[in-house]
């Protein structure tokens, strides 16, 4: 019986090609658009879930405040593990990392590395290294390094890597003690080579990190709690070790508390680590809206459709129970027809799945790679899928069918009173474009603030600049390599210096105004006399560096008109003048900038200090007089090989850069424009049927009224302007509801466009004009009719 149903089924889907294809061609697309973001959800909510420890493991953050406001990191202070080693913990349950990118020199060849982890024995044990050489003991030795897999393979090939020698930095030599498997894909610290960190040393990193007063957003510290030890217990007393050790002068406020590894990835909060990124809950919350959204479109879809052929058969219906097929057989059959639609859709949906990983995989940057069979539990969501849309595609045509008088489906008298049927359909209609007008009205907004964010004035001049990293050398060195640049034809300016700026070398300290005790807090930039020129910052009042001397201004320091409005000045002008104490000595304002953005535009304004050392540059900026980016970096890489021969050459464009730092935006942008073209193709789709559907119970009504004069054209203005109005009723829906998610998006950004009427003006039309063209067709098709063929069984 069961394969007679299904036989019948597969004739009844030939006969009906045009709604078959609409139907299996909708849902498999949003069948695939749902695996896709099934796949990416898992793997973002998969971070760290593999460490056999993570339900007992803790980073410990920091939530500061200051006049600047409230931020959160996870930048401790270095000095804090070892504290808590002495005093609270066992030694075996504290573990500091220091994160960093480094130079790597294997005899002749040098390589640029990210990943390398400065950390000791105890990391191993909580973070459940594999070991396939050597052992965890040798990170307690100062110049011992292990190597992960992948980076042996890479520097050493087939060749024994043990005991062989490589160079950090040109100045830090370890000796390779062990072999590691590869970290998982999916962890919040993605590390290549794991370094003692006995090695590391002020000189090594050029910053004083082993200091209470010292935050560096590239050191973390863990700690693993047993059963017994509680995490609000153990903040607390944190937080007691901390006051116990801190140096009278820091007044910031610190409170430190402890966040479970597995919520790293997922907490928003602390996006500023290095080496991996951060999806915040509230996204991936977004991306499940978005997937049950595509799917309702789908399966609405997929109910209109089925609705439609069936009425289609409402003589077949008819006749079969005239011959004696009882209810309960037409029920089957229906359920079964839409089983294998369903069935041929989940088929397609995993083939177009399949081709639109490797796509998905390239635009998400290589950051994750998706794979739909490396997670069987997709299969019993599809199972389960596939039950509930036969039942729901398949049972309201069956039993309402099944239950009507046979001449009433065989004269097509099935669904005569659409009073109580067409509502149904049209809130389904409703709601599809209700769902799309949102999608489409964020599409637009969002597309303006990244518009926005990439061009706003950020306070400097970011065309034409090309940056270079600077090694950690000499002050002759330094200024060999600046003047051989401007020697360089269509170079016109040159800045060394701790960091462009916008850049994420940023170093927040407090300095005081000199004689007073109260703390204040400012981004500080070591950088050369050049810098103003070179970015093109302006000047507001007194004056920059001078080069001349070089030496005197070291006790100089110039500074922002926000820095200055934070100290209490009522205008910038009378900054000038005044001493600060900034770290440990007394320095002389000389120079009042215009205020510029240090932080990408999700932060606002902040306060500045630039000041001069040398021993800090690391970033060389080189302006250019045309953006003859080609002639120029070969001269620019010669340059530097002379001077720093033994050094990896890096450069970038520094509006490139800039662009990158609004990456999650853009990929966010990208991908709701994919999902807003489907769910508009899908409501188009679902708007074809239930045009069907309404044209179908109208044939004789278009007739009737043609029979009386009307013309085809006022007959098509008539039934689009019905649908016209289902378009206006979702729109008066929708904009409530994105004016509110809107605004709340947009709060996340300090500088972001104002939210006008004219983008829900543009969605509407947009929808209108969509969901006209895809109606257009049918109502032509109907009004064109001859009245003799639609009322001759009348």
């Amino acid at each position: 019986m069961i394969k007679n149903y299904l036989k019948t089924g597969i004739r009844n889907l030939k006969r009906y090609k045009f709604f078959t294809a609409i139907n299996i061609v909708g849902f498999s697309v949003g069948l695939a658009t749902c695996f896709i973001i099934f796949l990416f959800i898992d793997h973002e909510t998969s971070f760290d879930r593999h460490l056999s420890k993570a339900d007992h493991l803790y980073r410990i953050v920091v939530k500061e405040t200051n006049p600047q406001g409230t931020r959160y990191h996870e930048s401790v202070p270095y000095p804090l593990a070892d504290a808590i080693r002495e005093e609270l913990l066992d030694p075996g349950q504290v573990v500091s990392t220091y994160y960093d990118s480094k130079q790597v020199q294997i005899g002749d060849q040098l390589f640029l590395e990210q990943g390398l982890v400065y950390t000791d024995s105890v990391f191993c044990r909580l973070f459940d290294v594999d070991f396939l050489q050597g052992h965890s003991t040798a990170l307690d030795e100062p110049g011992n390094v292990l190597l992960t897999k992948q980076l042996a393979s890479k520097y050493f090939g087939n060749f024994d890597p043990m005991g062989k020698k490589i160079t950090i930095s040109n100045e830090l030599n370890l000796t390779v003690r062990g072999i590691v498997e590869d970290p998982p894909q999916n962890t919040h610290l993605p590390y290549r080579m794991l370094i003692s960190a006995e090695s590391l040393s002020e000189g090594h990193i050029q910053f004083d990190y082993n200091k209470w007063g010292s935050n560096i957003f590239r050191i973390a510290s863990y700690v693993y709690l047993n059963h017994k030890e509680k995490p609000g217990n153990i903040e607390k007393e944190i937080n007691e070790i901390y006051d116990r050790h801190r140096q009278e002068q820091i007044t910031q406020k610190n409170e430190f508390f402890l966040l479970p590894v597995r919520d790293i990835h997922t907490d928003g909060r602390f996006d500023d680590y290095p080496g991996t990124y951060v999806t915040s809950k509230k996204l991936i919350w977004i991306f499940i809206a978005i997937g049950f959204i595509i799917l309702a479109v789908a399966l609405i879809n997929f109910i209109n459709l089925s609705i439609v052929q069936a009425i289609r058969r409402s003589k077949e219906v008819g006749l079969r129970k005239v011959v004696g097929a009882t209810r309960r057989k037409l029920v089957l059959q229906f359920l079964s027809e839409t089983f294998v639609v369903v069935g041929i859709s989940v088929i397609l949906a995993f083939i177009l799945t399949e081709v639109l990983l490797p796509l998905v995989n390239t635009y998400t940057g290589n950051r994750i790679h998706l794979s739909l069979y490396q997670k069987p539990d997709i299969f019993l969501f599809i199972v389960i899928l596939m039950a509930g849309v036969s039942l729901l595609g398949g049972a309201f045509p069956a039993l309402f069918l099944s239950a009507c008088r046979p001449i009433e489906a065989i004269r097509k008298k099935v669904l005569i009173k659409r009073k109580k049927t067409l509502p149904v359909q049209r809130v389904l209609v409703v709601l599809q474009f209700f769902i799309a007008q949102i999608l489409v009205i964020f599409v637009i907004t969002i597309h303006q603030q990244v518009d926005f964010l990439k061009n706003k004035d950020l306070g400097f001049n970011r065309k034409n600049l090309i940056v270079t990293s600077l090694p950690h050398s000499s002050i002759q060195k330094q200024e060999t390599f600046r003047n051989q640049l401007r020697e360089i034809p269509g170079v016109s300016g040159v800045s060394l210096a701790m960091g462009e700026p916008l850049s994420t070398s940023n170093n927040v300290s407090n300095y005081q105004l000199f004689g007073e005790d109260e703390d204040h807090f400012a981004n500080m930039k070591a950088v050369d006399p050049g810098y103003l020129e070179t970015y093109g910052i302006r000047l507001k009042y007194g004056r920059g560096f001078r080069p001349s001397q070089a030496e005197r201004e070291i006790t100089n320091v110039v500074v922002n008109e926000k820095m200055t409005r934070d100290i209490g000045f009522q205008h910038p002008r009378e900054a000038l003048g005044q001493h600060i104490r900034l770290f440990g000595k007394k320095r002389q304002i000389v120079g009042v900038i215009e205020n510029f953005h240090v932080y990408s535009l999700h932060r606002d304004l902040f306060p500045l200090i630039l000041h001069q050392n040398p021993d800090r540059f690391a970033r060389a900026g080189i302006r250019l007089n045309e953006a003859n980016y080609k002639k120029t970096v070969p001269k620019i890489r010669e340059v530097f090989k002379r001077v720093f021969p033994n050094s990896l050459f890096r450069h970038y464009l520094y509006e490139d850069f800039i662009q990158n730092r609004y990456e999650r935006e853009n990929m966010f942008f990208g991908q709701l424009q994919i999902f807003t073209i489907i769910a508009i193709v899908l409501a188009s789709m679902g708007l074809i049927g239930l045009v069907s559907f309404m044209m179908i119970q109208r044939t004789q009504e278009v007739g009737i009224r043609k029979t009386l004069g009307a013309l085809s054209g006022g007959i098509v203005f008539l039934y689009t302007r019905r649908f016209a109005s289902l378009v206006l009723i979702s729109s008066l829906i929708a904009w409530p509801l994105a004016y509110v998610g809107l605004k709340q998006w947009l709060q996340n950004y300090a500088y972001h466009i104002p939210l006008s009427i004219v983008y829900f003006i543009m969605g509407f039309l947009l929808i209108l004009t969509i969901s006209l063209a895809s109606i257009l067709y049918n109502t032509l098709k109907v009004a064109r009719i001859n009245p003799a063929d639609s009322l001759r069984n009348e």
